[in-house]
């Protein structure tokens, strides 16, 4: 994040010696950075000179090119105060083969003339591409399992435990859950089919998103003022489109999730519930919120409420584990 870094750490550079950044896309907007080169150490792991994205380094134009912003806002003015983002998903870059052959992403630019220069995008090759650290460590390097609590109710903080590796250890087993690969085949992010509330859609699991991220609910009416009580089958979107679900009680969502030609298949169900209260006590874990996903309406994000009261591993594409190659989800 802007202003973190106190290390002088060497610039990424391309072949013609301009300096590499990166534009990195979420759903809430992108992430605007100088890549520079580290060695990463976390709890006795090491990843060796990797690329990080460094937020407002002034080796590069603070304004993002405009095929990295696009009608994308900045991520960066909208999220709460800390150190960085750790990228852990089931991809060992961010991109892989297709930023090495293309710049239809707009992922990486080669940046000259500082903070009052310009930026072009570039191809990138896979072993200059911001990697999950992970898939760098010497060993436990093919996934890694999350377990938190049960959450009831919205609270100020939950805690969590993150361990490195899958089958490595005694304490990152995948024994007794279930391995969920993509309904569609060779990607290196497992999609999922899905059904919501009988709708059939795709879902994937992300701890980035602090929500549920809803493709289909059965349908929703938009209300912009109080009380938020009129809703299309039990369901009322406050605000503005894509705002929260807020119901007049706590509503049920039926979700089934299949993996790899149908197997396996579970029902999940997912609670939703008015934020506004959570809102304006400032509760940052909040495990009934949803949204509508305009962004992707066939597309639904398991967002982190989802990964409450369970243990969720998840292994990295082509990496061995004692499940099978990565990449898949467990739970």
């Amino acid at each position: 994040m802007p202003g973190v870094l106190r290390l002088s750490l060497p610039a990424q550079q391309n072949a013609d010696g301009s300096v590499v950044a990166e534009c990195m896309q979420y759903g809430a907007g992108y992430f605007w950075g100088a890549q520079r080169l580290a060695t990463v150490k976390m709890a006795g792991e090491i990843a060796p000179n990797i690329a990080v994205t460094v937020a407002g380094d002034p080796s590069i134009p603070a304004a993002a090119p405009a095929g990295c912003a696009s009608s994308m806002p900045n991520a960066i003015a909208g999220l709460p105060q800390f150190n960085g983002i750790l990228g852990i998903g089931p991809q060992k870059t961010d991109c892989g083969a297709s930023c090495e052959q293309s710049t239809a992403a707009q992922l990486y630019f080669a940046c000259q003339g500082g903070a009052a220069g310009s930026c072009t995008a570039v191809t990138m090759p896979v072993a200059q591409q911001t990697s999950n650290p992970i898939s760098q460590f010497a060993s436990d390097n093919n996934g890694s399992v999350l377990t938190f609590p049960a959450v009831g109710t919205p609270q100020d903080r939950v805690v969590g435990t993150l361990t490195f590796g899958i089958g490595t250890q005694s304490n990152n087993t995948v024994k007794g859950l279930q391995i969920y690969r993509s309904s569609v085949p060779n990607l290196d992010f497992p999609l999922l089919a899905a059904t919501v509330n009988g709708v059939s859609s795709f879902a994937f699991l992300d701890t980035g998103t602090s929500f549920y991220h809803l493709a289909q609910t059965g349908g929703a009416t938009v209300l912009t003022r109080p009380p938020f009580v009129q809703a299309i089958s039990g369901l009322a979107v406050c605000g503005q489109p894509g705002g929260p679900y807020c119901p007049a009680a706590p509503q049920s969502v039926q979700i089934r999730l299949n993996g790899s030609n149908g197997n396996p298949t579970s029902w999940q169900t997912v609670t939703l519930a008015d934020p506004t209260a959570a809102f304006q006590a400032n509760q940052a874990v909040i495990p009934t919120l949803g949204m509508q996903n305009n962004d992707s309406p066939g597309v639904s994000i398991l967002g982190l409420p989802f990964y409450f009261g369970r243990t969720v591993a998840t292994a990295i594409d082509g990496m061995p584990t004692p499940g099978g190659a990565g990449p898949y989800w467990a739970f």
